[in-house]
């Protein structure tokens, strides 16, 4: 088994990842906003969030979540866990190829809905973004359960370049919005063969089938409440963006959408270091050590970056004008105002992910 990888090397090819990732979403930005339509761009929202609220429907209920922390302090402890992995794939292909069955499924809700045709045929690429990413979700934990951060995310450097890449050129060869899910699938399809090439393939899924059924209530135990959190979350946000859709417009969910993804780099840093922090603090905890002294450490440091990174996201705001295009810029004061938030999502985090 590979051993652990020092954790300042995961946290800095996290933000590598997303430095990237968002270097290159500046170009996106002026792509987006400059040759796809306000209003496409919000139909396409309003899609996603049907399909994020369709997700409620098939929950993981923390279950992952609970194997790869066991996972992580059974590596603590020096043990093997290759029936975690084996766990997590089952859990995985079950709950994404169902999960994407149904956004296929939902089609008439979303011409309900006031969707165009047009439109429609990005759930059935988003579909495969879902079956994409929750095997890639699934590999990644393998890693992340083991201690290999930096292998983790070098996984997502290159998953994010091929998504960014390939997301610029298909909005600018194409000017519609399906180029969007068709980069996310690509992206994803990418940083699944990386993980797959690091970590290799799973000891088949019925060792897991037979671990998630023994183990399902102490999994249940430890997960659900995580689990419950994350998805109100994801919830609200979903209904955010379609009553936005609903009552307002495809345009006011476009800058709704467009102000919230401006605002995600801040939070990326603090989100590197809550990713290594869980993972360190399951292997101390497994070991039978105190993990209070790495609260601390990566809360302070978490909100205390969040904070500095906000305060020059805010700095800049002024600048946003001369990068979003035609109705898009109307979404800056938004984007602005959302910023401070950051370092107190920062430390919640953290503080959540430990209790």
């Amino acid at each position: 088994m590979a051993s652990a990888e020092a954790p300042v090397r995961g946290i800095i090819y996290r933000y590598a990842a997303t430095l990237i990732n968002y270097a290159l979403a500046l170009a996106y930005v002026v792509a987006l906003t400059r040759y796809i339509p306000a209003d496409q761009y919000g139909q396409y929202n309003a899609l996603v969030a049907i399909a994020g609220l369709i997700a409620m429907a098939f929950p993981t209920l923390g279950i992952d979540v609970a194997i790869a922390r066991e996972g992580a302090a059974l590596h603590g402890k020096g043990h093997d866990a290759a029936e975690n992995y084996s766990a997590l794939f089952a859990i995985s292909l079950i709950v994404s190829s169902t999960y994407a069955a149904a956004v296929v499924a939902a089609t008439p809700l979303y011409l309900a809905s006031g969707i165009p045709p047009s439109v429609i045929p990005a759930a059935y690429i988003y579909a495969a973004y879902i079956v994409l990413s929750g095997l890639a979700s699934a590999l990644e934990y393998a890693l992340w359960m083991r201690g290999r951060y930096a292998a983790q995310n070098k996984g997502w450097i290159a998953g994010n370049l091929a998504f960014r890449t390939a997301e610029i050129a298909l909005i600018i060869a194409t000017r519609n919005v399906l180029a969007i899910p068709a980069a996310m699938a690509l992206g994803h399809g990418l940083r699944l063969a990386y993980y797959y090439l690091a970590v290799g393939p799973p000891p088949g899924i019925k060792p897991g089938l037979r671990k998630l059924r023994h183990g399902l209530r102490k999994y249940l135990n430890l997960g659900l409440q995580e689990w419950t959190l994350s998805y109100v979350g994801t919830a609200a946000a979903s209904a955010t963006t379609y009553i936005i859709f609903h009552t307002l417009g495809a345009v006011a969910a476009s800058l709704y959408g467009i102000a919230v993804y401006i605002t995600g780099i801040v939070g990326a840093l603090p989100g590197a270091a809550a990713n290594i922090f869980m993972s360190r603090a399951a292997a101390a905890l497994g070991a039978g050590s105190d993990a209070q002294h790495i609260l601390r450490d990566y809360a302070k440091a978490a909100s205390t970056a969040a904070g500095l990174l906000a305060t020059a996201a805010a700095a800049a705001a002024p600048l946003l004008p001369y990068i979003l295009h035609g109705q898009y810029a109307q979404a800056t004061p938004y984007a602005a105002a959302l910023f401070g938030s950051a370092a107190l999502a920062a430390a919640n985090g953290i503080y959540t992910q430990y209790y």
